[in-house]
């Protein structure tokens, strides 16, 4: 009877089983999703989802994980483990050199990302390679960087031949440039033996101060943005009252360069240092307009002081995914015209959206503008008001002093309001 039983039941369990084959093959034969995790700040996931999304299309069946860290929390996370694939970090001089020789980052392989990063304003390219290897992609960088309007010192015969990439040259060009030339709009005046240091270390905001309302900290202390009231907004109006007069007076030039009032398409300041001041990579060097050295603790010279870069951790079993990743950044920065439109001939890496026409425009612009918006004096390239159009207007008396004032203390409260 019992065996009756099983045969009786032995094919209908037969057919179930051979119908349910498929299915359990499938559950069998699928892989787990694998995961990228990348590191980053909470304030850059924004941007960094796009190259994720764009990631995500090219390796179908990878997930793309962010993990909020602070940059302690990630210095941290590299040095005791984690398993972070991909960190966004900052790093100064100091700490890539302990990464690469802790052996706690990886070189980078993708040959698309390296061809391009050949292609980088040199001393950004130079800061992240070691014995010939790239370890990182580099965003953006915080630098103390001069500019030096050769155009302006030649209009006055003040050019001493060469452009200053020291200190003491470029206060040689200094004392020419006060022996030639009005000193208004310029800190020629401030090129005596006794320069004060901590001149040389204020941030644009401040130098605005400093140079255009003879306005400037001499306790050896630093203001910043906050500091600033609308009675130094006043000051301001007033000394471009004064340099709006000595504008007049040297009207013979169809357009004069050295305007140090109006900072903005002609910037007449003979000399800038915006400290920590986010600089574009791919900003290249060229006759008029350079980044010459500023000066570490030690007094050796260097350019940059903090660089905003991603890296690879070592032991990542992820390697190939991971450079595949920076890579999509690399060109999600492309279609925001970002980084990569300052590189010429981009193989593989190519913004059909940006012309040769704008790309001159842009390089024409970066050395007469702050580049964000930190400083009072800012360039916002894309059409969005300034500081810098509220001096321009004011300056050419197309706004009242009482409403520069107003523009110039609303965009100071909006500022502090964005900051944590």
């Amino acid at each position: 009877m019992r065996g009756m039983n099983m045969k009786r039941w032995f094919l209908p369990i037969l057919l179930v089983m051979i119908l349910l084959n498929p299915v359990y093959a499938a559950f069998a034969e699928t892989p787990e999703s694998t995961v990228l995790t990348v590191a980053c700040e909470e304030h850059d996931v924004w941007w960094m989802q796009k190259a994720a999304d764009r990631f995500s299309e090219q390796h179908p069946g990878v997930e793309v994980r962010f993990e909020i860290m602070t940059t302690d929390q990630m210095d941290d996370a590299l040095e005791n483990g984690t398993n972070v694939d991909v960190f966004l970090t900052v790093s100064n001089f100091t700490n890539l050199d302990r990464l690469v020789h802790q052996g706690l980052i990886a070189p980078l392989s993708s040959e698309t990302l390296l061809a391009n990063m050949t292609k980088m304003y040199a001393p950004f390219r130079d800061y992240v390679t070691y014995q010939q290897q790239v370890y990182a992609y580099p965003r953006e960088v915080f630098a103390n960087t001069r500019t030096v309007n050769t155009e302006l010192l030649r209009m006055y015969g003040s050019f001493l031949g060469e452009v200053p990439t020291t200190m003491s040259e470029y206060i040689e060009q200094m004392r020419k440039w006060y022996d030639t030339s009005i000193t208004v709009g310029s800190d020629s005046s401030f090129t005596d033996q006794n320069v004060p240091e901590t001149l040389l270390e204020y941030t644009l905001d401040e130098l605005v101060i400093a140079y255009l309302c003879e306005y400037y900290q001499t306790d050896g202390t630093r203001g910043t943005y906050r500091d600033f009231s609308t009675s130094d907004f006043a000051d301001m109006l007033d000394s471009l009252d004064f340099l709006r007069v000595a504008d007049f007076q040297m009207n013979e030039a169809e357009e004069k360069p050295w305007n140090a009032a109006a900072w903005g398409e002609k910037s007449g300041s003979l000399y800038t240092n915006a400290g920590f001041t986010l600089v574009v990579i791919g900003f290249e060097e060229n006759e008029q307009y350079i980044l010459p050295p500023a000066f570490d603790a030690e007094g050796e010279p260097c350019i940059i002081t903090y660089l905003q870069m991603l890296v690879i951790r070592a032991d990542s079993e992820h390697q190939a995914l991971a450079n595949a990743f920076i890579e999509a950044v690399a060109e999600s920065d492309i279609g925001d015209k970002s980084n990569f439109e300052l590189f010429e001939d981009t193989d593989g890496l190519v913004n059909p959206g940006v012309t040769e026409e704008e790309l001159q425009a842009y390089r024409e612009m970066l050395p007469h503008f702050d580049l964000h918006t930190g400083a009072i004096i800012s360039g916002m390239f894309w059409g969005e008001e300034s500081a810098t159009d509220v001096l321009m207007a004011y300056f050419h008396q197309n706004l009242t002093k009482e409403e520069a004032l107003s523009k110039l203390d609303e965009m100071q409260r909006q500022w502090i309001q964005q900051q944590p």
